[in-house]
C-alpha cells in the first residue's frame, strides 16, 4: 500500500534515507513536508521513524481543475474504512476554495457513504 510520511519542512531528504534505512526501500518527496513511501508493513516504520510526526494511507491521487470536480471525483471513490475517520486537506497554489472547504465536502461525502466522522483525529 501507498503511505504518505509528514515531516517538518527541510527534513523531506532525511525521511526518504529513513524510509530507505527501515523499510529497504524507496521514498520520494511529493509535496513539501509530505514524503511518498510504498510498503506492506508500515508498523514497522511508524515504530522506528524519527523524522515522520505523521503517517497515513493514500487512498487515491486525484486531478482536477476546480472544488466542484474533485468532490465529483471523491464521489465515486468506494471507502473501506474500519475506523472512525477525519479529513484533512493540504494544498498548494490559488484556488476559489479553502482546503476547510474541501475537508467539510469531503468528509461529508465519506459520512453519507455509512463511515463515521471523528473530527478530533489529526
Amino acid at each position: 500500500m501507498r503511505y504518505i510520511a509528514k515531516t517538518i519542512q527541510g527534513t523531506e531528504e532525511a525521511a526518504i534515507q529513513e524510509v530507505k534505512e527501515i523499510l529497504n526501500r524507496k521514498a520520494k518527496k511529493i509535496l513539501k513536508k509530505r514524503v511518498l513511501l510504498e510498503t506492506d508493513s508500515i508498523e514497522k516504520f511508524i515504530e522506528k521513524t524519527r523524522t515522520s510526526s505523521e503517517v497515513y494511507g493514500l487512498i487515491k491521487k486525484i486531478n482536477f481543475n476546480d472544488d466542484r470536480a474533485l468532490l465529483n471525483k471523491i464521489k465515486d471513490i468506494r471507502f473501506d474504512i474500519k475506523k472512525d475517520f477525519v479529513v484533512r486537506c493540504s494544498r498548494t497554489g490559488k484556488h476559489n476554495f479553502k482546503a476547510m472547504d474541501i475537508e467539510r465536502l469531503a468528509g461529508e461525502i465519506i459520512h453519507n457513504h455509512g463511515n463515521k466522522v471523528n473530527l478530533d483525529r489529526k
